[in-house]
């Protein structure tokens, strides 16, 4: 399975190893603040071309390069695939979602003497370095769709893993009754509101942190009265493409869910 760990961080740099794949041996991210970056400046030796610095070091903040476990460069270039790409971004949404479960476990023991969950860092592009310009570039299938596509499957993947942390009947699960096939809207102390409606005919379950529901409710069901099953269900979410919070910017996913019935 892909994984990548920490491995070391100088300036503007850090280096994670890499594990589960068979051309990539390390991935190095770069990402600096202002005086990390005038300093580096200060110090860097430029050889008399004053456009060294924007070209070996500048052009490649916010990018992340592949390093190959191959020495043959013509056949194993350092290039990202797209499929190699999703992994990455996959296994940063995943370390955070471990971190948020964690966080959310000592939050509750502690309260608020626990401080906030520190938010995740932006992913970085998929670069590499041209021998024709002599500086980083952005791998040239990496548009906005792909982009979109890769990062919103990681943070529905992300979102998901914390929300199944939850145990018991959560909102956005399948309600199963005589009348037809619902989702549970809102979590009462000791009942749960369906749907008004059955849940092909409902879009507005937002998988916020967490999930919360816009639209008709039904009446209340007392929670002794809902049966787990071992079945799970797709259905719908939406998010906000690429985490971006603005008008017009919302992507429907399918989740898995769990059902319940009526006992």
């Amino acid at each position: 399975m892909f994984r990548i760990e920490f491995h070391l961080s100088y300036q503007d740099h850090v280096c994670f190893d890499v594990f589960g794949h068979d051309t990539i041996r390390q991935i190095e991210t770069y990402s600096a603040p202002q005086h990390t970056l005038d300093y580096m400046r200060s110090t860097f030796n430029h050889n008399g071309d004053d456009t060294a610095f924007e070209r070996n070091i500048l052009s490649r903040q916010g990018g992340a390069v592949v390093c190959s476990v191959h020495g043959d460069r013509d056949r194993y270039p350092y290039r990202w695939t797209p499929e190699a790409y999703a992994l990455f971004v996959g296994e940063r949404y995943r370390m955070h979602a471990d971190y948020m479960v964690k966080h959310a476990k000592k939050a509750k023991k502690y309260g608020a003497d626990w401080p906030d969950a520190e938010p995740m860092r932006p992913i970085p592009r998929p670069i590499y370095f041209d021998r024709d310009s002599n500086r980083y570039e952005v791998e040239p299938w990496f548009n906005s769709a792909v982009r979109a596509s890769i990062i919103n499957a990681a943070i529905l993947a992300e979102r998901m893993k914390v929300y199944d942390a939850i145990a018991g009947a959560r909102v956005g699960d399948w309600l199963d009754t005589p009348n037809g096939q619902f989702r549970i809207a809102y979590h009462l102390k000791d009942s749960v509101q369906p749907t008004m409606y059955t849940a092909e005919e409902n879009q507005g379950f937002y998988l916020g942190s967490p999930i919360s529901y816009s639209g008709s409710l039904g009446s209340p069901i007392p929670l002794d009265q809902l049966q787990p099953t071992e079945e799970t269900r797709s259905a719908l979410v939406w998010i906000f493409s690429e985490n971006e919070v603005r008008a017009h910017n919302a992507v429907y996913l399918q989740a898995d869910f769990r059902v319940f019935r009526l006992a």
